[in-house]
């Protein structure tokens, strides 16, 4: 190739126009670089329709009648020749356009009324697949095109090609942007949402510490926490993977590998990600509102010396009511030695264990619904209560649950679920003991609690 030739697309292919993104500007700059390298008056790019049913003019500069077109369109319809020759994606080199087997059709409505004698049509590739052309015309006499000048437009073809990924580019990132924008923005609010409701989660257990109104604080708190974890973690993990698709999306633009593929495929993934972040912080925020609403009052517990027999009658009495409906018999027995405990937590056992048999146990009134509660002391320092109904029992996946915060089979009718797990705390960390639960369906349920004797 000529030193004049090397010169000009070594200059086209270092200006900034064409790797800015302006693909007005880059047109300008192939064009006129074109016309200077190959001394033609007239020459256009042209890039197909979708699914290439024509071309259309993006920018025809033409010199010799100094003007210029744009939006041009020709279809495959009107001429098929020309049409299946681009499809070979290959140069159109046209000495003779007028006899020449793609060009031919033009003669009439085309290069005669024009001029043109001789056309060097190059194909410009865009992601592997052609996207378009350059059209160079002579208009004159008949004109030989060199080996060197299909060359030099081919090039040029090329560069523009580079022109177009950049403009794709430029558009990525500003869509990217945009996305990462109003992705960060939804974050930022439920963030902030998040927040709020730890906030109030510890608020809510400063308060529940200070009026000790529940002995099984810490389990209670970890229990709510447990229900809220499972949200904020897929809420965590959804924002983790699309950090993830964030960096994967960074490293391709960085390498000038990102398609419009790539970014479709970005923008749904974020905005499922976006909305499952949605969904399951609005899930945590109903779990502390609807805990917000628990109030379970609580005695005031305090170590005491007690004969266990003679406090479950005084338990009994204050429970009257309750049993009176269901007219439920009392068969008490243990020793008459007392023993230092909190008083106030057997009371709040005994008070949920008959409270459970009463709401649930015996689902009918009858003279044969019996409550046996027996006190053993087992050495010096460990008592055992054992307490049995024969109501109706509980199948096997409610029994697996009945210590669990929150879990309820009668929350239609205001069970907050809290009772049995209070039961569970007040035994294991205030009595530091021990509790197992028996029970099947129809033969009634055991409670055996092992206990220490509190030392003053």
């Amino acid at each position: 190739m000529n030193s004049h030739l090397e010169r000009i697309l070594n200059n086209v292919s270092k200006s900034v126009e064409i790797d800015n993104g302006d693909l007005g500007t880059a047109s300008e700059r192939v064009l006129n670089s074109v016309i200077e390298g190959l001394n033609v008056a007239r020459c256009g790019i042209w890039m197909f329709e979708p699914e290439r049913g024509g071309i259309k003019c993006f920018l025809l500069i033409d010199n010799h009648n100094n003007t210029r077109s744009e939006d041009t369109l020709l279809s495959r319809d009107d001429f098929p020749q020309y049409f299946r020759a681009l499809d070979t994606e290959r140069a159109i080199v046209a000495n003779d356009a007028h006899k020449h087997p793609d060009t031919c059709e033009f003669t009439h409505n085309y290069l005669k009324p024009l001029g043109i004698s001789s056309m060097l049509d190059t194909p410009i590739r865009h992601s592997g697949k052609m996207a378009g052309i350059i059209c160079s015309e002579h208009i004159g006499e008949e004109r030989q095109w060199s080996e060197d000048e299909v060359v030099f437009a081919s090039v040029l073809s090329d560069l523009f090609g580079r022109a177009i990924n950049a403009k794709e580019r430029c558009d990525y990132e500003l869509k990217l942007i945009d996305a990462n924008k109003n992705l960060e923005q939804k974050i930022a609010a439920r963030t902030s949402h998040l927040e709020e409701t730890i906030l109030l989660l510890k608020r809510m257990q400063v308060k529940l510490i200070e009026s000790e109104k529940m002995a099984s604080l810490g389990s209670l708190v970890a229990g709510v926490a447990h229900e809220v974890n499972t949200p904020i973690g897929v809420s965590i993990t959804a924002n983790s993977h699309h950090q993830g698709q964030v960096q994967q999306l960074e490293k391709k633009f960085k390498e000038d590998d990102l398609s419009y593929e790539d970014l479709e495929d970005y923008i749904f993934k974020s905005s499922k990600s976006a909305a499952l972040i949605s969904e399951n912080l609005n899930r945590a925020a109903n779990l502390i509102q609807n805990f917000k609403k628990t109030a379970v009052d609580q005695l005031h517990i305090e170590a005491e010396p007690i004969i266990l027999k003679e406090y479950t009658q005084q338990i009994l009495a204050t429970l009257k009511p309750l049993t009176k409906k269901r007219l439920v018999q009392f068969n008490i027995s243990g020793p008459n030695s007392p023993l230092t405990t909190y008083a106030g937590a057997i009371a709040q056992i005994l008070t949920n264990f008959i409270s459970n048999s009463c709401e649930h146990a015996f689902a009918e009134t009858s003279n044969e619904n019996i409550i046996d509660i027996i006190y053993r002391q087992l050495d010096d320092n460990h008592w055992e209560m054992d307490y049995r109904d024969n109501g109706k029992g509980m199948p096997k996946s409610t029994l697996d649950k009945i210590y669990d915060p929150f879990f309820t089979t009668a929350r239609a009718s205001g069970g907050s679920g809290l009772g049995m797990s209070i039961v569970y705390n007040l035994i294991t960390q205030k009595l530091n003991g021990s509790i197992e639960a028996y029970s099947e369906q129809g033969k009634g349920t055991r409670f055996n609690v092992i206990f220490k004797e509190i030392t003053l």
